[in-house]
């Protein structure tokens, strides 16, 4: 009979095992789903040391305290579940009301501030953890011939909290995922109360009922967690008038479109695009993923694309007729009509999301057009199992931003299958910010010096184009030399619209007698009052140093 007790009591205990590693690690998860919407998802990491703080704080409880356990572990094992149940969403309400400015980190005077803020994240959080940890820990104690079922069910547990909020992920707003997993918790506190009382159960259940039922009142009703008001959506979502058009919840993010008079294409323009008979920059929805801006996607109806006249972009175009294009990005769509005027016989859009893929193949006009094909998929991939060869690789100005992943389409590994993926004289246009520094144009001209030589092209120098705006800068790369018909063609273009050329081949940088936007360096050496192009300086000393004794710490001395 007591064998049979025994085995009663160790299979409940490894179900609530598997239902307490099952919380914690759903609770963990949702956190850094929190961080990552409410702040910025490198701030993540502050979970993960909590977790382990909380984890070792409780085991080493447990062992200097391990005879009082032992002596009360009953009582333990059920107030433990029950005031989890409690905890959670205390813990999830004071993190969303934290102040915490993880930009003030930045500075020399407010830093200690935000240490304290930090501290309140693990004062707030950590208790979870710890009692997590000396739960699982007792049950260790109390099974001990049983560790390999304990951590069995451990296992189990964590791998179903995972994949549970994972599925949860699809329905329930990230903010309110944890009201999923509260009933867990009151399951292993029925469960505790069958097993260790016999008195008064009807009692404890209703205060049990009692507690659920708060505690998810707390999460939904009592919910202060919000966007970041750093982030990029926070301005354009509390604009007047403005309309949330839809909602799309999923592991990848969280996702919103935005319609408001706020969102425009976010391209480079000519500063004097109205001299160019241009309107300005074309509408369009937000799309934002965690609060962070994706893209622009194209709205339904006629898109006048008159604005092209004055863009960065459309250079390459005028070098090529009729051009097959490979678009990496497709800028919610805007692209895919950008190019069609430039009657290319041929367009393929890639977009490696899959909300602006999905978005995009709904217009007919796009996804139906015999000239333009559109997958999900990265160049990479896309490449490596195509032989097709274009006249212009394009990539998007927003395509680096859209995902971490992205970054890889700007190696050299990449470039190299991008040129060899190239026609007899195609271009690859390549986007760069230098709104906060020069040096991502330089790395990116120089990764194409070293691609360019690895392919055998002896004069690389002659094989790249730099031109540029305010704040972005293209750079254009053959594995043809450029000749002087392109060269003037850049100057004439760039004139027209009082765009830079930061580089062509044959440059003289101190013939160069207009620079209409001024970049000046980082480090200035001197004080000047004319307008400066560090970015063509600073390309020369990329092209012409010898490369084996080169390095970036050059461009600042």
């Amino acid at each position: 009979m007591n064998n049979k007790r025994d085995g009663i009591v160790e299979r409940s205990l490894l179900i609530s095992i598997f239902f307490v590693s099952a919380s914690s690690i759903y609770f963990e998860t949702s956190l850094n789903r929190f961080f990552a919407i409410s702040k910025w998802e490198e701030y993540g990491y502050l979970v993960v040391s909590i977790t382990m703080v909380g984890y070792s704080l409780g085991s080493i409880i447990l062992y200097l305290f391990k005879g009082f356990f032992l002596r009360s572990y009953q009582k333990t094992l059920l107030i433990i579940p029950t005031v989890l149940m409690v905890l959670f969403p205390l813990s999830f309400y004071f993190i969303s009301i934290n102040p915490f400015n993880p930009l003030e980190l930045q500075n020399p005077d407010v830093w200690m501030n935000q240490i304290v803020n930090i501290g309140k994240y693990y004062l707030a959080i950590f208790p979870v953890f710890v009692l997590v940890g000396l739960y699982i820990g007792l049950n260790y104690l109390i099974l001990y011939s049983g560790t390999n079922r304990i951590y069995a069910a451990d296992l189990i547990g964590a791998g179903v909290g995972s994949i549970l909020i994972l599925v949860f992920m699809y329905f329930i707003h990230p903010f309110y995922l944890l009201s999923a997993i509260i009933p867990f918790l009151l399951l292993v506190s029925i469960l505790n109360i069958r097993l260790f009382t016999k008195r008064n159960r009807g009692g404890l259940y209703f205060a049990l009922f009692i507690l659920f039922i708060l505690s998810e009142a707390g999460i939904i009703f009592y919910n202060r967690a919000d966007f970041c008001e750093y982030k990029a959506i926070y301005a354009p979502l509390h604009v007047e008038n403005n309309r949330i058009i839809s909602k799309i919840k999923s592991p990848k993010g969280y996702y919103l479109i935005l319609d408001n008079y706020t969102e425009r294409l976010d391209e480079e323009l000519s500063n004097d695009y109205a001299l160019l008979k241009v309107k300005g920059y074309p509408i369009g929805y937000g799309l934002y993923r965690d609060g962070n801006r994706l893209t622009t996607l194209i709205k339904e109806g006629h898109l006048d694309t008159s604005y092209l006249n004055a863009s960065l972009d459309l250079f390459p175009y005028l070098l090529k007729n009729d051009p097959s294009v490979l678009l990496i990005g497709s800028h919610g769509g805007f692209r895919i009509k950008e190019v069609l005027t430039s009657n290319s016989t041929s367009i393929i859009a890639l977009d490696s999301d899959d909300v602006i893929s999905s978005y995009v193949k709904r217009f007919d006009e796009l996804s139906r057009n015999n000239r333009v094909k559109i997958y999900r998929d990265s160049p990479i991939s896309f490449l490596v199992r195509n032989q097709a060869y274009f006249d212009i690789i394009d990539i998007s100005t927003d395509f680096l931003n859209q995902s971490t992943a992205n970054k890889y389409a700007f190696t050299k590994e990449a470039f190299s299958l991008y040129l060899t993926h190239l026609k007899e004289g195609g271009i690859l246009s390549i986007p760069v910010s230098i709104s906060e520094s020069t040096v991502y144009a330089l790395k990116i001209v120089n990764t194409a010096m070293e691609v360019l030589r690895s392919l055998g092209v002896v004069s690389p120098q002659n094989c790249i184009l730099v031109y540029r705006a305010s704040w972005n800068a293209r750079v254009l790369v053959s594995r043809s030399p450029f000749d002087t018909k392109d060269i003037q063609r850049l100057k004439d273009f760039c004139y027209a619209r009082s765009f830079d050329t930061s580089y062509y081949p044959g440059i003289n940088p101190k013939g160069i007698k207009t620079i209409w936007n001024d970049l000046p360096p980082i480090f200035p050496q001197t004080k000047t009052s004319s307008p400066q192009d560090s970015l063509m300086d600073d390309i020369q000393k990329v092209l012409f140093f010898n490369t084996r004794y080169f390095s970036f710490s050059d461009l600042f001395n």
